[in-house]
């Protein structure tokens, strides 16, 4: 009889642990992305004083993690003026401040933010570039 009260309470206590673990997961989703406006707010403040290192962050609008490894990336209007390999380098900058915060907030792991994660690259909503699947550093542009 005993039997027929434990498996039940079993099972509750584990999908109550399944259940804290999603909450957990939005709670460092949206810290790594509070972090990651905070993080572009000083880039930004930076790049007049120190354009050949923060010059980047002029833009961009917003970074946001979608999870597993991906980034969405809302780019200003002049982002679409500059040449493909500016563009390029705009957003392998991007990523380096992606990468620092996802792995601080162990959104991904140092070995997946080396391979380098998948950027989609907005303007306004329309998708203006990709990063590659094979290449995650090289981007294709449709501006």
């Amino acid at each position: 009889m005993r039997r027929w009260i434990i498996l039940p309470m079993v099972a509750i206590l584990a999908l109550a642990a399944l259940l804290g673990t999603g909450s957990r997961v939005q709670d460092s989703k949206k810290t790594a992305n509070t972090q990651l406006a905070r993080e572009l707010l000083d880039h930004q403040a930076y790049a007049d004083n120190d354009p050949a290192n923060y010059g980047y962050a002029k833009y961009i609008r917003r970074i946001s993690d979608k999870g597993s490894g991906r980034i969405t990336v809302q780019v200003t209007h002049n982002f679409c003026r500059l040449s493909s390999s500016d563009k390029t380098n705009v957003m392998n900058q991007v990523q380096v401040l992606a990468r620092m915060v996802l792995v601080e907030n162990h959104r991904v792991s140092r070995h997946q933010a080396d391979q380098g994660l998948v950027v989609t690259i907005r303007d306004q909503k329309q998708v203006v570039g990709r990063s590659r699947p094979n290449d995650r550093y090289h981007y294709r542009w449709w501006t």
